[in-house]
């Protein structure tokens, strides 16, 4: 019987896997090498931070492994250690020259990764080393994609969201939608992640793609705090989203009583009509919300 065995490269991996840096250094002194991919496009390097195998990882860098070489889905070894949470691979990686601003191929950086989910050990080691705080790759359907301020917001980091205010970057920038941190902070409903965006400089005024702000993606939901929050930001109560769909069209079609007085007070107009050729009082009438209704008329709406 005739007995293959497997390639010293193929051993390297399983080693790395397996966390053995005995081995691992074994095989790299018979001449293994340490970059050769798996038919996954996977490395040492990836398996090993993969893994959290600390001293595997400092193994092969010292014998000259490449340290930014991505698998078949453009994930680095600084990625994958992200994704396990292991700061101190991460920060040894870092210290071999890892690039942190390196693009995976859904276009998310380590950076994104850690905000996603909530790595705030992680977070602290890329800020420090220099990760861009808003870089955003490009979207394979165009445009621009998400900032790591956004996937944060997305997954209610709050204090997170904090570290990357203070690593500055550009607060009002916007994705291939034209949506802001802010809007999706106003989509989430947190008013605490809302007062730290406007305190920083965050303009509750600008518009997205479909013309909407960030008031119109608080009221649509029936988020009242932060319909308030925005309101005493500056947010403009009047401004038209397109075919006279205002933030307090958008709160009587949805009958947010309290969101209808919030914006009355704060001198949301009562005139013009709608898409349909109806009025927001017809609206609230045929909704059958009398006490919108009676908001809507104290402050001179006519049925017609």
């Amino acid at each position: 019987m005739i007995w293959f065995r497997s390639s010293p490269e193929k051993r390297l991996r399983k080693a790395a896997n397996a966390g053995s840096a005995s081995e691992v250094l074994s095989l790299l002194r018979e001449g293994a090498d340490p970059d050769k991919k798996s038919f996954l496009g996977d490395t040492p390097l990836v398996i090993a931070a993969r893994k959290g195998h600390l001293s595997v990882v400092e193994a092969l860098l010292n014998s000259s492994a490449a340290v930014d070489v991505q698998d078949i889905n453009g994930f680095t070894a600084l990625m994958r250690a992200t994704l396990a949470n292991r700061r101190d691979i991460v920060e040894f990686l870092l210290s071999r020259g890892a690039n942190h601003d390196k693009v995976s191929n859904e276009g998310k950086t380590a950076l994104m990764f850690a905000v996603e989910k909530g790595h705030k050990e992680v977070v602290t080691a890329l800020l420090a080393a220099g990760a861009t705080p808003d870089l955003q790759a490009p979207r394979p359907a165009g445009g621009k994609g998400p900032t790591p301020l956004m996937y944060t917001i997305l997954n209610n980091h709050t204090d997170i969201v904090d570290m990357l205010i203070r690593a500055g970057g550009n607060i009002n920038a916007t994705c291939h939608d034209q949506s802001t941190a802010l809007m999706w902070a106003a989509h989430s409903g947190n008013e605490e992640i809302i007062r730290a965006l406007v305190a920083t400089g965050a303009d509750p005024n600008l518009k997205d793609k479909d013309g909407r702000t960030a008031l119109g993606y608080a009221v649509a939901p029936g988020h009242a705090r932060v319909v308030s929050a925005l309101i005493n930001a500056g947010a403009d109560v009047n401004i038209d989203f397109g075919r006279g769909i205002t933030s307090l069209a958008l709160a009587v079609y949805g009958n947010h009583a309290s969101i209808v007085s919030n914006l009355l007070e704060a001198g949301a107009t009562t005139s013009g009509k709608l898409p349909d050729g109806e009025t927001l009082l017809g609206i609230a009438r045929r909704n059958g919300n009398e006490q919108v209704a009676q908001l809507l008329t104290r402050h001179g709406a006519k049925s017609t």
